[in-house]
């Protein structure tokens, strides 16, 4: 049976159709964001210039068990402080498949609702920056050197390219709505590095001094759009043409070509499949 779940800022974890918290058939703000229009008016005509995608508003209604009103706040606060930082709201469908949002407690619990005989009746509104569901689990590739290997081999992850130089082609598949955003982490050793993305840069290191345990990491996600090697600031080691792009929906085709490399030198990526509901 299909429910919701809650996972606070600080870890805790509970349900939301069994004790304490029962959530109402009333919810919303779940399914669909709302959209944004930018549009201009000239003498004759209104043209369209974009459409944005808002923040998500969500209203949660609550049935919430405790001895006493003020054990119903205690309860609420633990679970639902925003000064902890976002929690995460789960759906979990009747097949078992999990999609998560992060979002954070804005307001409900001031005074309007209602204590009666064990039970409170509140409605807890959240509101998520990123508007977009995600899977809980990550889409995770590796690509490696190694000995001579058979390229089609029963063990296709990690793959096992062989010689001096690294160069090899992965299919990726984004089976989410939306584009994803990847995070690759890169194991030196390496003095080049180009990857791309259906015939596009996706970027280019084209002067690399990486050392065999040197790491770099390139950040794709928005907020945290970042190339950094060893803890230290890479972007000025970017060619000019690196435009950090996502996966689209559907089939990319990534190219991955090094230089310097070795047995010892990985790259390993992950992305999280980005959802419009549900």
């Amino acid at each position: 049976m299909a429910r919701f779940e809650w996972h606070s800022a600080s870890g805790e974890e509970t349900r939301l159709d069994s004790a304490p918290f029962y959530v109402l058939d009333e919810i919303s703000g779940h399914l669909l964001p709302t959209f944004d229009r930018r549009e201009i008016r000239t003498s004759a005509y209104t043209h369209l210039l974009g459409i944005g995608v808002n923040a998500r508003d969500l209203s949660l209604p609550l049935l919430i068990r405790a001895s006493s009103l003020e054990n119903v706040m205690r309860l609420c606060a633990r679970y639902w402080n925003p000064l902890n930082g976002d929690g995460t709201l789960v759906y979990v469908s009747d097949s078992g498949e999990r999609r998560q949002l992060a979002c954070r407690y804005t307001g409900g619990l001031e005074g309007s609702a209602s204590y009666n005989r064990g039970w409170m009746k509140a409605v807890l509104r959240l509101r998520a920056l990123n508007p977009f569901w995600q899977a809980t689990d990550s889409e995770t590739y590796q690509v490696q050197l190694s000995e001579p290997v058979p390229f089609f081999q029963p063990q296709f992850f990690p793959l096992h390219i062989s010689s001096g130089v690294l160069n090899g082609n992965l299919v990726i598949q984004n089976s989410g709505d939306l584009d994803s955003f990847p995070v690759f982490t890169v194991t030196g050793p390496a003095t080049y590095l180009k990857v791309n993305r259906n015939n596009e840069v996706f970027f280019e290191f084209p002067n690399l001094t990486m050392n065999t345990g040197d790491v770099l990491v390139i950040d794709t996600r928005p907020g945290r759009y970042s190339a950094i090697i060893n803890g230290e600031n890479a972007f000025q080691l970017l060619s000019s043409n690196s435009k950090l792009f996502s996966f689209v929906p559907g089939e990319n085709v990534v190219t991955i070509a090094a230089n310097g490399v070795s047995a010892a030198s990985k790259v390993y990526f992950e992305f999280v499949r980005c959802y419009w509901t549900i």
